[in-house]
């Protein structure tokens, strides 16, 4: 295990400043996701650790509920047109692929991207993962860092 004083954490930027980031060397690791990590995979990155991450939406309290029911409706039904026939789908990864990563890529070998899943964010995981970025000073753009501040019911969908 590498030990924690040795690791420099640094925020890089959006869609696909990452990989680019370590094409020209100016960091020796970072966190890739979809469609960044098959492209890495593909330029010959060797790939030291992976898992899953769970992200939340944010929205504002003055959407009504019935545009939130009709989007997150539309995004269920295009998560399972997804995983029913992903083959599909993956030639669409060309059009998400960020400037400076352009390039002729076999969509085959990517991966569905961030799947669905319309269930309660644990609140035990929201306040660990919170705990994890104070301990490591990620939480200082952080506006709002409490759970029932920050919850809202699921839609019915």
């Amino acid at each position: 295990m590498l030990p924690r004083e040795h690791i420099r954490i640094a925020n890089i930027g959006g869609p696909g400043r990452r990989l680019l980031a370590l094409r020209a060397g100016e960091v020796a690791a970072a966190t890739l996701l979809d469609p960044e990590l098959p492209i890495a995979e593909e330029e010959g990155f060797v790939k030291v650790a992976s898992g899953e991450f769970r992200t939340l939406f944010w929205v504002s309290p003055e959407i009504p509920t019935h545009l939130l029911t009709a989007y997150f409706t539309g995004l269920g039904r295009a998560d399972k047109a997804l995983r029913a026939q992903p083959g599909k789908y993956m030639p669409l990864w060309a059009r998400n692929i960020a400037p400076g990563l352009e390039g002729q890529y076999d969509y085959t070998k990517f991966g569905l991207g961030e799947l669905l899943v319309f269930e309660r964010y644990p609140e035990d995981i929201f306040e660990a993962t919170v705990a994890f970025a104070r301990s490591w000073g990620l939480d200082r753009e952080m506006r709002e860092d409490s759970f029932n501040a920050l919850a809202t019911s699921a839609l019915a969908l």
